[in-house]
């Protein structure tokens, strides 16, 4: 029995994304949760399975992203601690211009849920409160082929007056065209 079910119609994603609720076993020692069982390929069968798992210890209002990878990469993402809003940039098809809509997904420890992020969109991970983050692909980090891309509109989803604190990276992040642009050439080629 999978212990993953997918809720992807509750929200309004990009299309490919999807949208699992864990299902969690306690007992008198603790709790389980089964988080990345693909079992009966629910992740789909462009998945290539788990190449690298990250664990993010985050302080509160910090905003990582919004990245991408001009390769092919699916991303799993988990809250297990804390509030985060996670913002995903459709940059599909890779000639459209400057416009990207942005999707929002709130995550809350409490009540986890896995978020399943198809190439060539862009994921941003804002942290409302202190937070832990799983946050797992199916290929290697290779910063030579990682984008960060500008959100368009953050006020969107409320972070507050003053700016998060972002990586040096993220503060140099490039437009939405600019990162089609570099996508379409490399797959161009």
């Amino acid at each position: 029995m999978n212990k993953l079910v997918e809720i992807t119609p509750q929200y309004t994603v990009p299309k490919g994304v999807k949208v699992f609720r864990v299902a969690s076993f306690a007992d008198s020692r603790g709790e389980l949760m089964p988080t990345f069982s693909d079992e009966g390929g629910v992740f789909g069968e462009n998945f290539g399975g788990i190449k690298q798992v990250n664990i993010i210890k985050t302080k509160k209002h910090v905003l990582r992203g919004a990245h991408v990878s001009i390769d092919p990469q699916h991303k799993l993402v988990m809250v297990t601690k804390g509030t985060v809003t996670q913002v995903l940039l459709d940059l599909l098809p890779l000639n459209k211009g400057n416009d990207a809509t942005q999707y929002i997904i709130r995550h809350d420890g409490d009540c986890p849920i896995i978020v399943l992020v198809p190439p060539y969109i862009a994921n941003a991970l804002y942290s409302v409160t202190k937070a832990t983050i799983v946050y797992a692909t199916d290929t290697h980090f290779n910063e030579d082929l990682e984008l960060s891309v500008s959100l368009s509109s953050p006020q969107e989803w409320e972070y507050g007056d003053t700016l998060p604190l972002q990586s040096a990276k993220d503060e140099k992040s490039i437009s939405v065209a600019e990162a089609r642009s570099k996508m379409y050439e490399h797959h161009s080629n």
